[in-house]
């Protein structure tokens, strides 16, 4: 049953209709070829085969153009029609009078027929006007733009009937034979859309998903049911599918930061566990390398799904894993979904390289996965960690071995488990427990291809060493840093403040790209700290699972006596305390690891809170009286990985961000991250990307074809 809330549903919303891989059924009918066709298709976003509009938001009607035209039905009718693995609604950032004036147009085009040529101009192979699915809904959308009438709000496409090999589908030169056999050829590149390219529009948002198991035809085939194991603590390595315990090992604590509690004990993977889990990986890869693209992206989709399922479940744990408020731990958790979704979408391509004037030498590139990818975490992220580098690794076909943090592993083997109830074959995924050790024996193992690591300096320069010893091997490296914030005179005040806070308290401070370095325009320097340092003592310290928290528990006692040990460094060469700096005790918690937020002024240059990365909740209040000082100011660091420029005048912005050496600039704002957008450092801070396009160059290595077809070769011999 289709039991979206109505409250949900609303005039001119989307519903889009997915499809998960049908190449083992029998007896399939040609609806359901055609459905699998144009899932086949879909590269842009999953795989979407329909789309309808909701027409009414009382009974949840839909007008949609099926293959008895352009037609109005029951929701519960059209998934009987199209036996989806599962619907999505989403809504629309238009004005509602926007959206119901494409309503009406959608609805005086009931009557019409299908255009089963799929051609531009909604003529249909019996000569009369027509529409297909998601045609109708961007005309209704174009017809209906009265900012640009005619012209459609949604992203360009052009008609494709190839698959990811580049060839086009047998399916279709058969349709379009049957179709006209004079003309059989499919309209390959002429102007069209397509349900996957219409759902990628940045006008869309998801407001709910469902599945539908009645509905799929192989139940082999289906999404399994996720549940996080009662005995989770009991067994966290995760090898061939399996959760399972070590025999050997040293034996290491995982503590609860909210409230200081022994959450269970671990052994960390030794040599013989690390080689073991490599080459069950290395047997993993050999056959999902042969995987298609589909097959990648339907599993990284259903992923997506279900974190976003959970995200209530997964977030309770990652608080306990890592002790920031659950109001972030959702919100990493949903960015997660996000990212299985992007990378869902990625293609492999290649470049084309004619070089001889009668086309008959040429060569072109493939990019392969390598292999077997060795990836080490971070404890600041777990979840998100895991996923910015298992969801490329395994979209490029490559398998991975992670190994999380020691200090927060447990979120890593939820993601594990969640992947292989999406479908992920065993073995492709892997999780090890451990602490250097068993990163040092991850790095030098001959099978690991690539490396990729995401922690300290320190750790980050041992790795590139391991990586370039007797096994040569590419590394990924996101390292830390020691960014800076700059607010201009003419900044908006209030935008600067919040900017401020976003770029030092976001998990406790513990984020890699924070700005400790706060250089205000000495115009502003009054009004600003006030402002920040009254909003800074008025944030709520606390239990990180309360949702009303802003600042919750450092990741360990350790960590927050280093953090506490800048502040006190500090204060002895002459900076000043404006607030903050404490170890906090939360009632019930009082074993926790609070810190409240610090901010401290009167900073020099030559004091080491200046020059070296705190990671944690301290603020640092610097003035300056000229853009050359704050530029100066923002560089001198040996690392490079983030900056922020805060200014009404976005020339200037520009023009500061071409000159801070940092991979990340962010204008008018701090800490936004994507994944369509590459993220990492200069200098200290590392090397490679994460996220984006360059995340799957990461993941892929080129190899170069060249071809000859001129049935001749010279002989430079003769």
């Amino acid at each position: 049953m289709f039991n979206f809330p109505i409250s949900e549903i609303s005039i001119g919303d989307l519903l889009f209709f997915y499809k998960a891989k049908t190449n083992k059924q029998k007896n399939k009918n040609d609806d359901s070829q055609m459905r699998e066709a144009i899932t086949a298709i879909s590269f842009d976003y999953g795989n979407a085969f329909h789309v309808a509009i909701i027409v009414d938001e009382q009974k949840g009607n839909v007008i949609h153009a099926s293959k008895n035209g352009v037609i109005i039905q029951e929701i519960q009718d059209v998934l009987k029609d199209l036996c989806p693995e599962y619907a999505e609604l989403c809504r629309l950032k238009f004005k509602n009078e926007w959206k119901k004036a494409a309503v009406n147009w959608a609805l005086k085009q009931l009557g019409s027929g299908y255009n089963d040529l799929f051609s531009p101009n909604c003529i249909n192979s019996e000569g009369k006007r027509a529409f297909y699915c998601c045609q109708l809904a961007v005309k209704a959308y174009a017809e209906t733009n009265e900012q640009n009438m005619g012209v459609s709000p949604f992203p360009k496409h052009e008609l494709n009937f190839l698959d990811a090999k580049g060839e086009i589908l047998q399916f279709w030169i058969d349709y379009y034979r049957k179709l006209s056999p004079q003309n059989a050829q499919p309209p390959q590149g002429q102007p069209g859309s397509h349900p996957s390219k219409l759902r990628s529009s940045q006008f869309l948002t998801s407001v709910a998903v469902q599945y539908f198991y009645e509905f799929v035809e192989n139940p082999i085939d289906r999404m399994r049911k996720f549940t996080i194991p009662k005995d989770l603590l009991s067994a966290l390595h995760f090898v061939n599918g399996a959760r399972i315990n070590l025999a050997a090992g040293k034996l290491f604590q995982i503590i609860e930061p909210r409230n200081g509690n022994l959450l269970a004990e671990c052994k960390s993977a030794t040599g013989p566990d690390v080689s073991l889990a490599v080459r069950v990986a290395s047997g993993a890869q050999n056959e999902w390398r042969k995987t298609s693209w589909i097959d990648r992206q339907q599993i990284l989709n259903r992923t997506a799904i279900l974190l976003r399922e959970h995200v209530n479940e997964l977030s309770g744990w990652e608080v306990r894993d890592n002790g920031k408020p659950i109001s972030e731990t959702k919100a990493d958790i949903l960015s997660c979904a996000d990212t299985f979704e992007y990378f869902a979408g990625v293609r492999l391509s290649g470049e084309h390289f004619p070089y001889d004037e009668h086309n008959e030498r040429f060569a072109y590139t493939r990019r392969e996965p390598y292999g077997v990818v060795g990836a080490i975490g971070a404890w600041n992220y777990p979840i998100q960690t895991a996923t910015w580098k298992i969801a490329p690794a395994i979209a490029c076909g490559n398998s991975i071995v992670y190994k999380p943090s020691p200090l927060s592993p447990i979120s890593s083997v939820l993601l594990a488990l969640l992947l292989q109830c999406a479908g992920l074959p065993d073995g492709v995924v892997n999780i090890l427990q451990g602490e250097a050790e068993t990163g040092t024996a991850l790095c030098e193992s001959p099978l690991i291809r690539k490396v990729s690591f995401t922690g300290s300096v320190e750790t980050g320069k041992s790795i590139a060493k391991a990586c370039a010893g007797q096994n040569l091997k590419p590394v990924t490296l996101e390292l830390g840093g020691k960014s800076a914030c700059i607010i201009l005179e003419d900044a908006i005040m209030e935008v600067a403040v919040h900017g401020a806070m976003l770029a030092n308290f976001l998990s406790q401070g513990q984020v890699c790209s924070n700005a400790s370095k706060i250089l205000v325009h000495r115009s502003l320097l009054n009004e600003f700290t006030k402002i920040v340092t009254d909003r800074t003592e008025n944030l709520r310290i606390g239990d990180p699972l309360n949702d009303k928290t802003h600042v919750g528990a450092c990741i360990s006692l350790e960590h927050l006596l280093k953090v506490q040990s800048f502040i006190d460094g500090a204060l002895k060469e002459g900076a000043k305390l404006l607030t903050g700096g404490e170890k906090i005790n939360i009632q019930g918690l009082e074993g926790g690891f609070y810190l409240s937020p610090c901010i401290l002024t009167d900073i020099r240059p030559d004091m080491r809170v200046y020059k070296e990365e705190i990671f944690g909740p301290v603020m640092l209040i610097i003035p300056f009286d000229n853009e050359e000082e704050a530029l100066k100011m923002a560089n001198d660091t040996e690392f490079g990985l983030a900056g922020g420029i805060f200014t009404r005048d976005l020339r200037k912005a520009h023009s500061f961000a071409s000159k801070m050496q940092a991979g990340n600039i962010y204008i008018n704002s701090y800490n936004d991250v994507h994944p369509h957008v590459p993220f990492g450092g200069f200098n200290q801070s590392g090397y490679g990307r994460e996220n984006g396009e360059a995340a799957i160059w990461n993941y892929t290595q080129i190899k170069s074809v060249y071809v000859n077809i001129s049935n001749e070769l010279n002989n430079p011999f003769i």
